[in-house]
């Protein structure tokens, strides 16, 4: 995975039009592929392996961290540790996201995870889920703040003078 978001397939050598003895890659964007199949891997930011801050002691999987986002994988209410199951946060029960299987995580708290088939026999399918939440205020909520500042200046000037 991209910092971006976009995702990077790779295919042993020769299968889907690589050339024998070499790795190819593509790069999907919303499922789509962008541009061709490459020989060279794109940069890719997928997090790094940690430790969770799991807020009730639960144990986890594994977990991966990235730019202060974190994404669990733990076993939790099934016997056995079964499913496995996908958390987003700290707290491992109201961040509960899908059964599933962690793959990577980007700076930008996009994830991706892999499903296996409910029946027999049938392939895993992998997903990916974006973070939509903005750590940047949109202007109108800046020019609220602005305006209120402004406003409360000048009750105090009036006051003071």
């Amino acid at each position: 995975m991209t910092a971006s978001g976009a995702v990077i397939v790779s295919f042993n050598p020769g299968a889907g039009g690589c050339p024998p003895q070499s790795s190819c890659f593509i790069t999907l964007v919303d499922g789509q592929q962008v541009g061709p199949i490459s020989l060279t891997a794109p940069t890719e930011d997928n997090g790094t392996p940690c430790a969770p801050n799991l807020s009730n002691g639960a144990a986890f999987i594994s977990a991966l961290c990235n730019n202060g986002h974190e994404v669990d994988q733990t076993g939790i209410d099934e016997p056995g540790g079964l499913p496995v199951q996908i958390f987003t946060g700290p707290d491992p029960i109201a961040d509960f996201f899908a059964d599933g299987t962690l793959l990577d995580l980007n700076s930008s708290g996009d994830f991706v995870y892999e499903v296996a088939g409910f029946k027999v026999g049938q392939p895993f399918e992998d997903y990916e889920a974006i973070d939509l939440t903005s750590d940047v205020p949109e202007p109108a909520s800046l020019f609220l703040l602005g305006t209120g500042l402004l406003g409360g200046f000048g009750a105090m000037r009036r006051r003071f003078f």
